[in-house]
């Protein structure tokens, strides 16, 4: 229930610039911090995710669950964006309770400028999507 259904999103900022979370929201559960460690009951707000930003050549962790004790997984999105303003990558996770399937997506809306890949995860429906690493550059970099 709740906090078995989980994500957490290692995003990698291989870039010579910083990049910031921004439009972050959730349809179902909660952001925590996984800064420096997880924790499940250290709740971050989209609005406190979209003020984070992740510095040049520097990893950041950000984590999503069902709310504790509810029959709930976590649904949400996020998009990142250079310090010029411009969308890097939209993503989209889906961790629900009960049998339907878990997604990631990532859209890259520049892929002449930045890229976006993602690796780990579990696609299964029968417990958490896990673990995701993603892997953010410049372009011709």
């Amino acid at each position: 229930m709740g906090y078995g259904n989980w994500t957490e999103i290692k995003i990698a900022n291989t870039s010579d610039v910083p990049i910031q979370f921004a439009n972050s929201g959730l349809s179902w559960g909660k952001f925590y911090s996984c800064e420096p460690s997880s924790n499940k009951d250290a709740e971050i707000s989209p609005d406190g995710l979209n003020k984070t930003t992740i510095d040049a050549g520097r990893t950041y962790t950000i984590g999503s669950c069902g709310r504790e004790n509810t029959w709930s997984g976590t649904e949400g999105h996020f998009d990142l964006a250079s310090n010029q303003g411009l969308t890097i990558a939209k993503f989209k996770f889906y961790s629900p309770h009960g049998t339907s399937y878990n997604s990631f997506n990532i859209d890259c809306p520049n892929p002449g400028v930045w890229s976006a890949t993602a690796t780990g995860g579990d696609f299964g429906n029968g417990g958490p999507l896990g673990s995701i690493t993603v892997t953010v550059k410049k372009v011709g970099a």
